[in-house]
C-alpha cells in the first residue's frame, strides 16, 4: 500500500485530473440515478389490496336514439333496481366471490381522489395538520373484502367495515395514517381528529382502520382517508363502474375468457348494460395517471441508462488510455522483481482510491444540496405522502444507499477500465517497457 501512495504521489498532475473527473461524475451520477431508484422502488411495494384477484366491468347507458332504449326504464327508480339487478347477475356467475360498485371517488389506482387536510392532536398536546387522500366507500355493498383489503388489529373486520353504518362525520382510515395522528399502540377505534366546525361539532370519528393501501400503482402514498357514501347509481351513471373478486381457482384474465363475452351480451337490463370488461390490472394501467407515470418513469430510466452508456464509455476509455501510458512503470517494477500480479494489482488499487476520493468528495457536495433542496421522493414530490418507515423518507438510509450505489457503479466501470491495459502491460518484457517509453 505504501508503494501505492507513493506512484500516486508521483503521478500526481496526472491523477489529479482523474480525481476532478471522479468529483463530477459522481455528483451527476447521483443526480439521474436517485430518482429511477426512489421509482423502481416504490414500484416494488405491495398495494394492500388484491388486485390479481379483480376483475373491472364499464357500465353503460344506452343512449335515447337507440332502439333498446326504454323511456320507462330511464326513472331514477328503476334505474337504481336494473343496477341491482346487474350485479345480482354478476353474483351469479361461477367462480365470483364478491362485487362492489366503484364510481369516481371510489376506485383505486384510477378513480378520481381529494385530498382534505385534517387538524389533530400529538401525544404532546400539540395540533397538527395532515393531508390524507379521501375516498368514498359504498355502505353495504362489499367494499373492502371485494377489494381483499385487510382489517388492521384492534379493527373490525374487513367484512364488518364493508356492511358498518357510517354517520357523516364516520371515517375509515389506513394503519400509517392512525398511527401519525394518534401514535403508535393503543385502540384507535373512537378516537377523533381535531375540526370543531359546523356539523363536525367534535370532529371526525375512526370507526375502522385498515392495513395500509396504496391508490396509485407508481405512487407510494399510503395515508388514506375513507367516509360513507350511500351509493346510488343515479348520481353518475356515466363515471360507474364494477369491481368484482374472482376466486382462487382461476385468474381474472382466464375467468374473462370464460364469461366475459357471456357478461356483456347476458347484462342488458332495463337503460344499463356492461359495456366493457377487463383484468383489474390492465384498467389500473390504461389510467390516464398510470399513463402519465409510466411515460416519466420511462423517461427516467432511458436517460439513466443514456448517462450510464456515455459514462461508462468516457470513464473507461480515460482510465484506459492513462493506464496504458504506464509501461515505463510496469518496466521498472518487473526489473525489481514485482510480479504480474502486483503490477496489476497496483495499477488497479491506484485508480480504485481515486475513484473512491472522488466519490467521497462528491457526496459530500450532493449532500450540502440534499440538505437544502431534499432528496427525490419519485412522482409523489413530497416525502410527507410515503410511508415513514420507507428507506425513501428516511434521509440518511436513502443518502446511504443511493451513495453506495454509485460507487458501486463507479468501481465497476472503472475497474474495467483499468483491467484490460492494465493486464497487457503487467506481461510485457522490462526491456520492451523501457524501449518503448
Amino acid at each position: 500500500m505504501k508503494h501505492i501512495f507513493k506512484s500516486m504521489m508521483a503521478q500526481r498532475r496526472r491523477n489529479i485530473w482523474l480525481f476532478l473527473e471522479m468529483i463530477i461524475v459522481s455528483v451527476v451520477t447521483w443526480v439521474v440515478i436517485d430518482p429511477v431508484m426512489v421509482l423502481l422502488s416504490i414500484g416494488s411495494w405491495p398495494h394492500g389490496y388484491d388486485q390479481d384477484r379483480l376483475v373491472y366491468m364499464e357500465v353503460g347507458l344506452i343512449k335515447p336514439s337507440s332502439s333498446r332504449y326504454s323511456e320507462e326504464a330511464a326513472d331514477s327508480a328503476k334505474m337504481k333496481d336494473a343496477f341491482n339487478v346487474i350485479l345480482n347477475r354478476i353474483k351469479s356467475i361461477p367462480d365470483v366471490e364478491s362485487v362492489t360498485p366503484i364510481s369516481t371517488g371510489m376506485r383505486l389506482d384510477g378513480g378520481w381522489s381529494s385530498q382534505v387536510s385534517m387538524s389533530y392532536t400529538n401525544e404532546e398536546g400539540d395540533t397538527l395538520r395532515v393531508n390524507p387522500f379521501v375516498y368514498s366507500v359504498p355502505v353495504n355493498m362489499d367494499y373492502f373484502t371485494t377489494y381483499g383489503i385487510k382489517a388492521a388489529d384492534g379493527s373490525p373486520s374487513a367484512a364488518e367495515l364493508s356492511n358498518i353504518s357510517m354517520a357523516p362525520t364516520d371515517i375509515i382510515i389506513t394503519e400509517s395514517l392512525a398511527v401519525e395522528m394518534f401514535g403508535d399502540g393503543g385502540s384507535y377505534i373512537g378516537r377523533t381528529t381535531a375540526e370543531k366546525f359546523e356539523g363536525m361539532p367534535d370532529g371526525r370519528r375512526v370507526v375502522g382502520v385498515v392495513e395500509d393501501v396504496r391508490p396509485w400503482q407508481s405512487k407510494g402514498v399510503s395515508r388514506v382517508m375513507w367516509y360513507g357514501n350511500n351509493y346510488n347509481i343515479n348520481d353518475g351513471i356515466e363515471n360507474t363502474a364494477v369491481a368484482v373478486r374472482i376466486s382462487d381457482a382461476t385468474s381474472p384474465s382466464q375467468w374473462i375468457a370464460d364469461h366475459g363475452d357471456n357478461v356483456r351480451a347476458d347484462s342488458y337490463v332495463g337503460n344499463l348494460y356492461i359495456k366493457y370488461v377487463s383484468t383489474y390490472a390492465d384498467a389500473a394501467r390504461s389510467t390516464w395517471q398510470e399513463r402519465s407515470a409510466k411515460s416519466e418513469k420511462r423517461l427516467k430510466i432511458v436517460l439513466l441508462i443514456f448517462f450510464l452508456v456515455n459514462l461508462s464509455l468516457g470513464v473507461v476509455g480515460t482510465f484506459y488510455l492513462q493506464t496504458r501510458q504506464r509501461s515505463r512503470d510496469a518496466g521498472i517494477m518487473k526489473s525489481f522483481g514485482a510480479t504480474c500480479g502486483n503490477i496489476f494489482r497496483n495499477l488497479t488499487l491506484e485508480s480504485m482510491l481515486i475513484t473512491f476520493a472522488g466519490w467521497l468528495i462528491g457526496c459530500l457536495l450532493y449532500l450540502n444540496y440534499a440538505f437544502k433542496e431534499g432528496l427525490s421522493a419519485g412522482i409523489d414530490w413530497n416525502m410527507d405522502y410515503l410511508p415513514k418507515e420507507s428507506w425513501i423518507v428516511d434521509f440518511w438510509t436513502h443518502y446511504a444507499i443511493v451513495s453506495l450505489t454509485v460507487l458501486v457503479i463507479l468501481l465497476i466501470i472503472v475497474f474495467f477500465g483499468v483491467s484490460m491495459p492494465a493486464r497487457r502491460i503487467s506481461r510485457i518484457d522490462p526491456v520492451t517497457a523501457l524501449r518503448e517509453e
